[in-house]
């Protein structure tokens, strides 16, 4: 059974759509006020978008980041010490990969950044299993940093969590100009859906810059485990504002199974232009706790990087 199921209510009547995410082409309405805060930056009026092209050969394999981290949802009664033993690392170690997470008082559903392999002086992890990637986007801001995106496919027949991926920065001239791992905004991505993942790279940056990405991890999911909750999302209404540059998400959700409990609910929406190329990320997170057979409702936007959203999709994720 997939993760999520999405329905859309249009006015005309009930449309349910397919397990794992909702997807909904936005209705513009430019009559409402424009935000006072601003997720992302915009790009400026000369956006460049850039994605590798044939002419820039990148003939040498991009090294994967030693430690590999991969990362851990924080669960009831955990503590710091507790998961440092867990993975058989150094309890300052796993402080300093984690620089805003205070150690004294953990956040169930906050997610920690584990630092395994052979500096990072804990068991090495297996070798990730290979998930499709989307050819990967970059935006050039107005202040010269560089958003970038792409989609991972789950194209295995079971779940697979701990999603990580490595985004590369070259130049003309083929030199590495920057790097970084980004990680899946959700844990895990059911068997044929896909999970968007982004990333800013400040500046200053040359211009252009073309990005290569590589995956550096994902995990399966054990078919025995119980950390995550199946989860149905219902949206009411998806509406676009100031020229289809942000968008409102307005909707509800709740547990499927009876007498649940999850500690932790997460939405993720993504936006996307007339191409279909993800111009807008942005993750949703519930207050509290959530107990099977409650409606939470949910209002949140999202905003674009510049280019006019066409398209919204909603993700969503609970754990005990």
């Amino acid at each position: 059974m997939r993760g999520i199921q999405a329905v859309l209510l249009p006015l005309t009547g009930l449309l349910i759509l397919g397990l794992g995410s909702c997807t909904s082409t936005v209705s513009p309405v430019d009559s409402q006020p424009t935000p006072t805060w601003v997720l992302t930056p915009y790009v400026s009026p000369t956006f460049i978008a850039t994605s590798t092209p044939a002419s820039v050969l990148i003939t040498t394999p991009v090294p994967l980041p030693t430690p590999t981290p991969f990362t851990y949802t924080i669960q009831k009664d955990d503590t710091m010490i507790g998961i440092a033993v867990r993975f058989g690392i150094q309890l300052e170690d796993l402080v300093a990969v984690n620089p805003g997470v205070d150690p004294r008082f953990l956040t169930v559903g906050e997610t920690l950044i584990i630092p395994l392999g052979e500096e990072g002086g804990g068991m090495p992890l297996p070798t990730p299993v290979p998930l499709t990637l989307s050819l990967p986007i970059c935006y050039s801001t107005a202040e010269g940093g560089s958003w970038c995106f792409l989609l991972v496919e789950n194209n295995q027949s079971q779940a697979m969590e701990n999603l990580s991926v490595r985004f590369t920065l070259f130049d003309e001239g083929s030199t590495l100009v920057e790097d970084q791992v980004a990680y899946g905004l959700l844990d895990r991505v059911m068997p044929g859906e896909v999970l968007p993942i982004g990333v800013f790279f400040p500046p200053p940056l040359p211009s252009p810059v073309y990005p290569v990405a590589q995956l550096v991890s994902a995990f399966p999911v054990p078919p025995e485990d119980e950390r995550y909750l199946e989860i149905q999302i219902e949206i009411a209404s998806i509406e676009t504002f100031d020229e289809s540059l942000w968008a409102e998400v307005k909707g509800s959700l709740w547990l499927t199974e009876e007498g649940s409990q999850a500690q932790a609910v997460w939405l993720l929406v993504a936006g996307f232009d007339t191409h279909g190329n993800m111009v807008a990320l942005r993750r949703w997170e519930a207050e509290g706790a959530l107990n099977g057979g409650e409606q939470l409702p949910f209002q949140m936007q999202v905003f674009s990087i510049g280019l006019p959203l066409a398209d919204v999709r909603v993700w969503g994720e609970a754990h005990r």
